[in-house]
């Protein structure tokens, strides 16, 4: 291929197959020209021209009949959509395998002028059809061109009217940036890249009109040369439906937290799952757990197995739509059980794949109430039976006191001791039996 690649006219080597031509090789004044056609080594001829048969039907000819075969034409550069080159193409066989095509080019400069129009047509067409804002500036920042959706964004009559100018926006409007900060128009993205002071490639901003509605536009710039390139894509109802997403994610976790509650995510099939942040400041889980079983090491060894019990009985027979609910104790780094009560549902995809998401729940304080409860039932209850036993005990004394004064009246001196003894124990009985009664709650306490 030396020979080939010194050559002082354009030259292509191609390898000659049972059906096509595969492009092999471009010599030295090719890839001066056009560095990217290397990529296309090993293209066919037919994929390459396939819209100019006469290229492969003089190819053939001059592999068929072993000679030179010339040709002038109109020839589409690979890389171009028209024809916009006249070349004298010249087919040499230079072996049973190998072709070789030589070009010069032959154009008259109408020819060049009309293929630059076509091109700059098809170009305008393209910017003019495009639903974003597109501008050219040059590199004072004053609008070269721009087209219609551009001044659309910006409240212009026409693209016309942008032209010249360094503000696209009224100068009643307001340029905001994504905090609601006022910009100045030197800090506009398409100015500073024009300075040159390292601007972002991409950026969004809001305008505000005179009425207060603002609509909220992605702006990108490129260097093209001495100018930049600007487009402008309206992106309200994006951010729109973003910042809504993210209040309403905002409000959820606040009530989550002020519920003292957060939500999980598990798939028991690769048995990875996540859960809200405020779980692990809820229950001072450790963060290196993974996996179920992973998780169960934080768990009271004696909730344990029911929670696995629970986690079984969804994974061994999933059904769409299942509830589960199980309370659990949860041992904290920081030295405190805590109770959990986790509730789930099951979800079963069309391809069977399942995915259990769900709630935990702090509801320490809700068991400490119900224990503190039961405990009041319980000495409710106590003192219930204290009331009772007491007021009939009491009814006894009653009796019993009664009988002592009439037996004090009639007895012999040498009995006074014994009856004094019977009434000083009468008497404790019945102060103790006030107290049961008071603890009772069936009289007041003085």
């Amino acid at each position: 291929l030396t020979w080939l690649e010194h050559l002082p006219v354009p030259a292509y080597l191609f390898e000659v197959t049972a059906d096509d031509f595969l492009l092999r090789f471009a010599n030295g004044l090719v890839r001066a020209a056009h560095p990217e056609i290397t990529a296309i080594y090993g293209y066919p001829m037919v994929g390459l021209y396939r819209d100019q048969p006469e290229v492969i039907a003089d190819a053939r000819r001059a592999v068929t009949e072993g000679a030179p075969v010339t040709r002038e034409m109109p020839v589409r550069r690979f890389d171009r959509l028209e024809a916009n080159q006249r070349l004298r193409l010249t087919y040499v066989p230079v072996s049973d395998t190998q072709l070789v095509i030589y070009t010069i080019d032959v154009a008259p400069p109408s020819m060049a002028e009309a293929a630059l129009r076509e091109s700059e047509e098809r170009y305008r067409g393209l910017v003019t059809a495009m639903p974003d804002g597109v501008v050219l500036r040059d590199k004072a920042g004053a609008v070269l061109t721009a087209n219609d959706a551009a001044a659309r964004i910006f409240g212009q009559p026409s693209p016309g009217s942008l032209v010249g100018k360094t503000r696209l926006a009224p100068e009643d409007w307001e340029i905001l940036d994504e905090t609601g900060t006022t910009l100045a128009n030197e800090s506009l993205p398409s100015h500073r890249a024009v300075t040159g002071d390292g601007a972002p490639t991409e950026t969004l901003v809001g305008l505000r009109r005179p009425s207060g509605s603002v609509r909220w536009v992605r702006v990108s710039v490129v260097r093209v040369g001495d100018g930049v390139v600007s487009t402008y894509s309206d992106v309200t109802d994006r951010v729109e439906a973003q910042r809504a997403l993210h209040a309403s994610t905002e409000r959820l976790a606040r009530a989550l937290e002020a519920a003292r509650m957060g939500t999980f995510e598990w798939d028991p099939t690769t048995d990875q799952g996540q859960w809200s942040p405020n779980l692990e400041s809820l229950f001072h889980t450790p963060t290196d757990l993974f996996g179920l079983l992973g998780f169960a090491k934080a768990v009271h060894p004696d909730d344990r197995l029911r929670l696995l019990d629970a986690a079984r009985k969804i994974t061994e027979a999933p059904v769409d739509g299942t509830v589960v609910q199980v309370d659990f104790r949860l041992q904290g780094t920081d030295g405190v059980t805590r109770w959990a009560e986790a509730g789930a549902r099951v979800s079963v995809g069309a391809n069977g794949a399942m995915r259990v998401v769900g709630t935990l729940k702090d509801v320490t304080d809700e068991r400490r109430l119900e224990e503190e409860l039961r405990r009041a039932h319980r000495l409710e209850s106590v003192g219930r039976l204290a009331g009772g036993i007491a007021h009939d005990f009491n009814n006894l004394l009653a009796a019993m006191l009664g009988a002592l004064e009439l037996v004090e009246d009639v007895a012999s001196p040498e009995t006074h001791d014994d009856l004094s003894t019977i009434r000083q124990g009468a008497e404790r009985a019945r102060d103790l039996t006030k107290q049961l009664l008071a603890f009772a709650r069936r009289q007041p306490i003085e």
